[in-house]
């Protein structure tokens, strides 16, 4: 992508530069200085620095709308029974004298969802189990 003209930043620097500039993670302010004039005298570079903006604020919007979703009713029930469950086995285990080793499996789940400008959506679901393993007294 070039505008044909001669630039003292040439185009493909520029290019490789965007994201680290939106980002405000460029530290050599000369660099941003050239980049920005840069910007402003060549129109495709200048198309693709809004472009980036663009789809950069879309993916934030969407990641800050993803962190406002409450969690079915259910799963904070279930949470809380393992919770208080897990606090039983754990005084349990400190009140005990001899005690047999058990453990108990928790499911952690994680949902991740993507949509970029309407187009195409992505879900991504994760699944981690976790074993607690604790001495609990024998009834």
């Amino acid at each position: 992508m070039s505008c044909g003209n001669p630039h003292e930043t040439p185009c493909h620097d520029v290019l490789h530069s965007l994201l680290l500039l939106i980002d405000h993670e460029l530290e050599d302010q000369n660099q941003v200085h050239q980049i920005e004039i840069h910007i402003q005298e060549c129109p495709p570079c200048s198309q693709e620095f809004q472009h980036e903006q663009h789809v950069l604020l879309k993916i934030k919007d969407l990641m800050a709308g993803s962190c406002r979703e409450q969690a079915p009713e259910a799963l904070y029930e279930k949470i809380l029974t393992q919770t208080d469950l897990l606090a039983q086995q754990m005084q349990a285990q400190f009140f005990a004298v001899q005690s047999p080793i058990t453990s108990q499996v928790f499911t952690q789940y994680s949902r991740t969802e993507f949509t970029v400008d309407g187009i195409e959506t992505r879900i991504e679901i994760e699944t981690t189990e976790i074993t607690h393993h604790f001495d609990s007294e024998e009834e």
